[in-house]
C-alpha cells in the first residue's frame, strides 16, 4: 500500500488546475511575436501577484530575477505595456507558492526548447524569462518536504486549496491577455 502524502496529493488534486493553465499558455503561440508578448505578459502579471503575497525571502529573490527577465523581454518586443494587477487569492500559503513556482520553473524548460525550435535558430533576444534556470536543488528538497508533510490535516487541505487558487490565477492572466476577458480568478 503507498502512504498518501501532501506532494502526492498536490499532484493528484491540483492536476485538472494545472492543465487548465497549460492548455491556455499553449495557445500562445511562441514563435510569433504576438503569442511570445502574450505569454511573457501574463507570466509578470500573475508573477507579480505572487510576488507581492510571498513571505519566503529566497522565492521573493527568485521571483524579483524572473520579473526582471520578463521586463527585459517584454521591452526587446517593444512590447512592455503596463502590468495588470492581480490581486493575490484569498487563500493563500507558503508552500503553494514554493510548489508552483519551483514546478513553473521545470516546465518552462520545454517550453524554452519549443521557443527555439519555433524561430529556428534565430530568435529574438526576448527569451531570458524562457531560459531562466530552475533550481533542481530546491525542487528536490522541496518535495521532500511535501513528502514528509501530512497528507489530511488543516495545514494540507490549505497547501492545496491556495495551490490551486494559484494556478487558478495564472489561469485568469492567461485568459486575459489571449482575450481580453475580465480578471476573475
Amino acid at each position: 500500500m503507498v502512504t498518501e502524502t501532501l506532494r502526492s496529493r498536490l499532484r493528484e488534486e491540483t492536476r485538472s488546475a494545472h492543465d487548465a493553465v497549460d492548455a491556455l499558455f499553449a495557445r500562445c503561440d511562441l514563435g510569433t511575436y504576438s503569442g511570445l508578448h502574450i505569454f511573457l505578459a501574463a507570466h509578470r502579471d500573475a508573477l507579480t501577484a505572487l510576488r507581492s503575497a510571498c513571505p519566503d525571502p529566497d522565492l521573493m529573490l527568485r521571483i524579483d530575477s524572473a520579473l526582471a527577465d520578463l521586463t527585459s523581454d517584454l521591452k526587446v518586443l517593444d512590447r512592455c505595456g503596463l502590468a495588470v494587477a492581480i490581486p493575490a487569492p484569498f487563500q493563500d500559503d507558503a508552500l503553494a507558492q514554493a510548489y508552483l513556482w519551483h514546478g513553473s520553473r521545470l516546465g518552462t524548460q520545454v517550453l524554452a526548447r519549443r521557443f527555439q525550435s519555433a524561430w529556428a535558430g534565430s530568435p529574438p533576444d526576448a527569451g531570458r524569462y524562457l531560459n531562466h534556470a530552475p533550481d533542481p536543488t530546491a525542487w528536490r528538497d522541496l518535495g521532500e518536504r511535501l513528502t514528509a508533510l501530512p497528507a489530511r490535516d488543516a495545514a494540507a487541505d490549505r497547501t492545496v486549496a491556495a495551490t490551486i487558487a494559484w494556478f487558478a490565477l495564472f489561469a485568469a492572466a492567461a485568459r486575459h491577455h489571449l482575450t481580453g476577458a475580465t480578471l476573475d480568478a
